[in-house]
């Protein structure tokens, strides 16, 4: 391995594909990748996108932009020349490419790195400062878990119990609220996060990218919600019941893919397994 090993990612993307697996996702996770299988995973996650679907991928691990685009490293990279890292590593481009090629409703990549360059720290002249702004395109949302050039903490200080590092931990407990639009709930990870490392006199301040439309929920309303809540912001009728749309709406897949990681990686596809509260709602969560 030519770039340092982190501490939390492994467990950072375990306890994400717990959680999704948790809120109806059909979970496959990944660690230790190399470019090999990184890329199988990726061509089956494509594959398994239907037009209409929502994807959502998260990577824990070490990115590096050159030349303006941003890679994501698999275990197995050299990095002896910026050459090589552009043949040996995967641009998050391409995951953005292909959940719009295959006409996902919406997709949100959440991307949980350093920015700063693992080979420059290494001593190695390849790549810029770290990770590039990207531009999502309509229907997508990107999430760095830091700003540029800012650190992502792993933990608050030496005697912090938490085995995830700040950011996912602070996006576990904010998926969990049910009823939250996705944009809601990263704008208060992003908030959050920040206030925790402003709290040990750090600087880390997730970056939104947002292009999306509609509503789209980690967790869904609670059954018991009201009419205004079920509804709000989806231009839709809220049904107060489970089901009863089937002859609306055929079957359809919801992907979401957690992670590729310099250390660990996870892809997680989104399906469900019923029905549940009104039609707008029913793609988000047509098979749970």
């Amino acid at each position: 391995k030519q770039v340092s090993t982190l501490m939390n990612a492994k467990a950072d993307a375990t306890a994400i594909a717990r959680s999704l697996e948790k809120a109806g996702f059909k979970v496959t996770l990944k660690t230790d990748v190399n470019l090999d299988s990184f890329k199988v995973a990726l061509r089956s996650f494509k594959a398994m996108v239907s037009p209409g679907d929502e994807a959502v991928f998260f990577f824990s691990g070490h990115g590096v932009e050159m030349g303006g685009a941003n890679y994501l490293l698999p275990v197995d990279i050299k990095g002896d020349a910026e050459d090589q890292v552009r043949d040996d590593a995967v641009p998050l481009q391409r995951v953005l490419e292909d959940l719009q090629e295959r006409k996902a409703r919406f997709s949100l990549a959440i991307i949980d790195a350093c920015r700063n360059n693992p080979f420059r720290d290494a001593g190695r002249a390849i790549g810029g400062r770290g990770l590039a702004p990207t531009t999502a395109a309509t229907g997508q949302m990107v999430l760095y878990s830091a700003g540029s050039g800012q650190q992502a903490l792993d933990r608050l200080n030496d005697r912090d119990p938490v085995r995830n590092g700040v950011f996912t931990r602070v996006l576990l407990k904010e998926m969990e609220a049910p009823g939250v639009p996705v944009a809601d709930v990263l704008r208060n990870v992003r908030e959050q996060v920040a206030s925790l490392a402003k709290s040990v006199g750090k600087e880390q301040v997730p970056a939104i990218y947002d292009q999306s439309l509609g509503r789209f929920y980690f967790t869904q309303p609670r059954a018991g919600a009201t009419l205004a809540q079920a509804q709000a912001g989806q231009g839709e009728v809220a049904q107060q019941h489970i089901g009863h749309d089937d002859e609306h709406h055929g079957q359809q897949h919801q992907a979401a893919q957690q992670s590729q990681a310099l250390d660990e990686a996870a892809i997680q596809p989104r399906q469900r397994v019923h029905h549940l509260l009104n039609r707008a709602l029913k793609l988000v969560k047509n098979t749970r």
